[in-house]
Protein backbone atom coordinates (compact mmCIF):
# COMPACT_ATOMS: atom_id res chain seq x y z
CA UNK A 1 0.00 0.00 0.00
CA UNK A 2 1.38 3.41 -1.00
CA UNK A 3 1.19 6.34 1.42
CA UNK A 4 -0.46 9.17 -0.50
CA UNK A 5 -1.13 11.78 2.20
CA UNK A 6 1.36 11.90 5.07
CA UNK A 7 0.83 13.97 8.22
CA UNK A 8 -1.18 16.64 6.43
CA UNK A 9 -2.48 19.37 8.74
CA UNK A 10 -4.04 22.71 7.77
CA UNK A 11 -7.06 24.87 8.45
CA UNK A 12 -9.52 26.74 6.24
CA UNK A 13 -11.86 29.44 7.52
CA UNK A 14 -15.42 30.33 6.64
CA UNK A 15 -15.69 33.24 4.26
CA UNK A 16 -12.34 32.53 2.62
CA UNK A 17 -10.97 30.65 -0.38
CA UNK A 18 -8.11 28.27 0.42
CA UNK A 19 -6.08 26.65 -2.33
CA UNK A 20 -4.12 23.41 -2.52
CA UNK A 21 -1.44 23.65 -5.18
CA UNK A 22 1.18 21.14 -6.25
CA UNK A 23 2.40 18.80 -9.00
CA UNK A 24 0.44 15.82 -10.27
CA UNK A 25 0.35 12.95 -7.80
CA UNK A 26 1.15 15.08 -4.76
CA UNK A 27 -2.06 14.07 -2.94
CA UNK A 28 -4.39 16.99 -3.64
CA UNK A 29 -7.27 14.94 -5.01
CA UNK A 30 -6.86 12.27 -2.35
CA UNK A 31 -7.09 14.98 0.30
CA UNK A 32 -10.29 16.33 -1.23
CA UNK A 33 -11.85 12.85 -1.44
CA UNK A 34 -10.98 12.20 2.21
CA UNK A 35 -12.63 15.47 3.28
CA UNK A 36 -15.69 14.78 1.11
CA UNK A 37 -16.09 11.30 2.52
CA UNK A 38 -15.42 9.59 -0.80
CA UNK A 39 -12.38 7.81 0.68
CA UNK A 40 -11.65 6.47 4.15
CA UNK A 41 -8.46 7.58 5.90
CA UNK A 42 -6.23 4.95 7.46
CA UNK A 43 -5.43 7.38 10.28
CA UNK A 44 -6.09 10.96 11.32
CA UNK A 45 -9.26 13.05 11.54
CA UNK A 46 -10.81 16.10 9.90
CA UNK A 47 -13.68 18.30 11.01
CA UNK A 48 -15.63 21.37 9.94
CA UNK A 49 -17.76 23.51 12.21
CA UNK A 50 -17.53 20.88 14.93
CA UNK A 51 -18.73 18.12 12.60
CA UNK A 52 -16.40 15.23 11.72
CA UNK A 53 -15.74 14.82 8.01
CA UNK A 54 -15.65 11.32 6.60
CA UNK A 55 -17.45 8.49 4.86
CA UNK A 56 -20.17 7.88 7.46
CA UNK A 57 -20.86 11.43 8.62
CA UNK A 58 -24.12 12.41 6.96
CA UNK A 59 -24.57 15.67 8.89
CA UNK A 60 -21.34 17.06 7.45
CA UNK A 61 -22.22 15.92 3.94
CA UNK A 62 -25.53 17.77 4.20
CA UNK A 63 -23.67 21.10 4.38
CA UNK A 64 -20.91 20.20 1.91
CA UNK A 65 -20.76 20.63 -1.85
CA UNK A 66 -18.17 18.52 -3.70
CA UNK A 67 -16.83 18.93 -7.22
CA UNK A 68 -14.80 15.75 -7.86
CA UNK A 69 -11.82 15.78 -10.20
CA UNK A 70 -13.44 13.17 -12.46
CA UNK A 71 -16.80 11.45 -12.71
CA UNK A 72 -19.77 12.18 -10.51
CA UNK A 73 -22.29 12.50 -13.36
CA UNK A 74 -24.86 10.06 -14.72
CA UNK A 75 -24.49 9.82 -18.52
CA UNK A 76 -28.20 9.14 -19.14
CA UNK A 77 -29.49 12.06 -17.05
CA UNK A 78 -29.79 15.54 -18.52
CA UNK A 79 -28.14 18.57 -17.00
CA UNK A 80 -31.43 19.76 -15.56
CA UNK A 81 -32.22 16.30 -14.16
CA UNK A 82 -28.89 16.31 -12.34
CA UNK A 83 -29.87 19.55 -10.62
CA UNK A 84 -33.29 18.15 -9.73
CA UNK A 85 -31.63 15.07 -8.23
CA UNK A 86 -29.32 17.27 -6.15
CA UNK A 87 -32.30 19.32 -4.97
CA UNK A 88 -34.06 16.14 -3.84
CA UNK A 89 -30.98 14.81 -2.04
CA UNK A 90 -30.44 18.11 -0.22
CA UNK A 91 -34.21 18.42 0.39
CA UNK A 92 -34.35 21.87 -1.19
CA UNK A 93 -37.50 23.90 -1.73
CA UNK A 94 -37.93 26.51 -4.45
CA UNK A 95 -34.70 25.46 -6.10
CA UNK A 96 -35.86 25.93 -9.69
CA UNK A 97 -34.91 29.59 -10.03
CA UNK A 98 -31.42 29.02 -8.60
CA UNK A 99 -30.94 26.06 -10.94
CA UNK A 100 -31.93 28.10 -13.98
CA UNK A 101 -29.61 30.92 -12.90
CA UNK A 102 -26.66 28.54 -12.64
CA UNK A 103 -27.43 26.94 -15.99
CA UNK A 104 -27.61 30.37 -17.59
CA UNK A 105 -24.50 31.91 -16.04
CA UNK A 106 -22.43 28.79 -16.79
CA UNK A 107 -23.63 28.76 -20.42
CA UNK A 108 -25.28 25.36 -19.95
CA UNK A 109 -28.88 26.46 -20.61
CA UNK A 110 -28.84 25.48 -24.32
CA UNK A 111 -27.80 21.93 -23.36
CA UNK A 112 -29.78 21.66 -20.14
CA UNK A 113 -32.13 19.01 -21.53
CA UNK A 114 -29.41 16.98 -23.23
CA UNK A 115 -27.91 13.92 -21.58
CA UNK A 116 -24.70 14.54 -19.65
CA UNK A 117 -23.06 11.73 -21.62
CA UNK A 118 -23.04 14.06 -24.63
CA UNK A 119 -21.34 16.91 -22.77
CA UNK A 120 -17.76 17.94 -23.45
CA UNK A 121 -15.26 17.69 -20.60
CA UNK A 122 -15.52 21.41 -19.91
CA UNK A 123 -19.33 21.30 -19.87
CA UNK A 124 -19.22 18.35 -17.48
CA UNK A 125 -16.96 20.31 -15.14
CA UNK A 126 -19.36 23.25 -15.17
CA UNK A 127 -22.36 20.99 -14.53
CA UNK A 128 -20.54 19.44 -11.56
CA UNK A 129 -19.95 22.96 -10.25
CA UNK A 130 -23.61 23.89 -10.72
CA UNK A 131 -24.68 20.81 -8.72
CA UNK A 132 -22.30 21.68 -5.87
CA UNK A 133 -23.37 25.34 -5.83
CA UNK A 134 -27.12 24.67 -5.92
CA UNK A 135 -27.68 24.09 -2.17
CA UNK A 136 -26.81 26.68 0.53
CA UNK A 137 -23.63 24.84 1.55
CA UNK A 138 -21.23 25.91 4.28
CA UNK A 139 -18.24 23.99 2.83
CA UNK A 140 -17.34 23.78 -0.85
CA UNK A 141 -14.69 21.29 -1.95
CA UNK A 142 -13.68 21.95 -5.57
CA UNK A 143 -11.12 19.55 -7.03
CA UNK A 144 -9.61 20.90 -10.27
CA UNK A 145 -12.88 22.66 -11.19
CA UNK A 146 -11.22 24.65 -14.00
CA UNK A 147 -9.79 21.64 -15.84
CA UNK A 148 -10.85 21.73 -19.50
CA UNK A 149 -12.99 24.84 -18.98
CA UNK A 150 -12.68 27.73 -21.44
CA UNK A 151 -11.41 31.15 -20.36
CA UNK A 152 -14.90 32.63 -19.98
CA UNK A 153 -16.01 29.64 -17.92
CA UNK A 154 -12.94 29.96 -15.68
CA UNK A 155 -13.78 33.60 -15.02
CA UNK A 156 -17.39 32.69 -14.24
CA UNK A 157 -16.45 29.88 -11.87
CA UNK A 158 -13.94 32.15 -10.16
CA UNK A 159 -16.65 34.75 -9.58
CA UNK A 160 -19.11 32.13 -8.30
CA UNK A 161 -16.57 30.75 -5.82
CA UNK A 162 -15.61 34.25 -4.64
CA UNK A 163 -19.28 35.16 -4.21
CA UNK A 164 -19.93 32.01 -2.20
CA UNK A 165 -16.94 32.77 0.06
CA UNK A 166 -18.17 36.35 0.50
CA UNK A 167 -21.48 34.90 1.70
CA UNK A 168 -19.65 32.95 4.42
CA UNK A 169 -18.89 29.61 2.79
CA UNK A 170 -15.53 27.95 3.34
CA UNK A 171 -14.15 27.24 -0.14
CA UNK A 172 -11.30 24.78 -0.62
CA UNK A 173 -10.04 24.45 -4.19
CA UNK A 174 -7.27 22.57 -5.96
CA UNK A 175 -5.90 23.92 -9.22
CA UNK A 176 -2.90 23.84 -11.51
CA UNK A 177 -3.52 27.43 -12.60
CA UNK A 178 -1.18 29.72 -10.70
CA UNK A 179 -2.84 32.87 -12.02
CA UNK A 180 -6.25 31.72 -10.82
CA UNK A 181 -4.83 30.76 -7.43
CA UNK A 182 -3.20 34.19 -7.09
CA UNK A 183 -6.40 36.08 -7.85
CA UNK A 184 -8.97 33.81 -6.17
CA UNK A 185 -7.38 32.44 -3.01
CA UNK A 186 -6.84 34.10 0.36
CA UNK A 187 -4.33 31.38 1.30
CA UNK A 188 -2.53 28.78 -0.80
CA UNK A 189 -0.93 25.65 0.64
CA UNK A 190 1.85 24.18 -1.49
CA UNK A 191 1.91 20.36 -1.48
CA UNK A 192 4.42 17.78 -2.60
CA UNK A 193 4.67 14.04 -1.94
CA UNK A 194 1.64 14.09 0.35
CA UNK A 195 2.99 16.80 2.64
CA UNK A 196 2.52 20.54 2.99
CA UNK A 197 5.67 22.41 2.01
CA UNK A 198 4.65 26.05 2.44
CA UNK A 199 1.76 28.42 3.16
CA UNK A 200 1.36 31.52 1.02
CA UNK A 201 -1.09 34.30 1.91
CA UNK A 202 -1.62 38.04 1.85
CA UNK A 203 0.88 40.09 -0.12
CA UNK A 204 2.95 36.96 -0.79
CA UNK A 205 0.29 35.73 -3.21
CA UNK A 206 1.43 38.25 -5.81
CA UNK A 207 4.76 36.40 -5.80
CA UNK A 208 3.24 32.91 -5.84
CA UNK A 209 5.03 31.83 -9.01
CA UNK A 210 8.49 32.51 -7.60
CA UNK A 211 7.66 30.89 -4.26
CA UNK A 212 6.24 27.86 -6.07
CA UNK A 213 9.42 27.45 -8.09
CA UNK A 214 11.66 27.84 -5.08
CA UNK A 215 9.70 25.47 -2.83
CA UNK A 216 8.68 22.79 -5.33
CA UNK A 217 11.15 23.30 -8.17
CA UNK A 218 8.43 23.37 -10.85
CA UNK A 219 8.23 26.13 -13.44
CA UNK A 220 5.24 28.46 -13.71
CA UNK A 221 4.86 27.52 -17.37
CA UNK A 222 3.79 24.03 -16.30
CA UNK A 223 0.70 25.51 -14.72
CA UNK A 224 -0.99 27.65 -17.35
CA UNK A 225 -2.36 31.12 -16.86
Amino acid sequence: MRLVVDGLAFGAARGTVTGLLGPNGCGKSTTMKLLAGALTATSGTASFGGLPLGVNHVAAKAITGFIPDVGGLFPRLTGREHLELAARLYQLRDWDRRAEELLEVLALAPAADERAGTYSHGMSRKLSAAIALLPPIALLLADEPFDGVDATGIDTLTELFADRAAAGTCVLVTTHLLGVAESLCDTVHLMDAGRLRAEVSGAQLSDLGRIYREVLGVSREDHGR
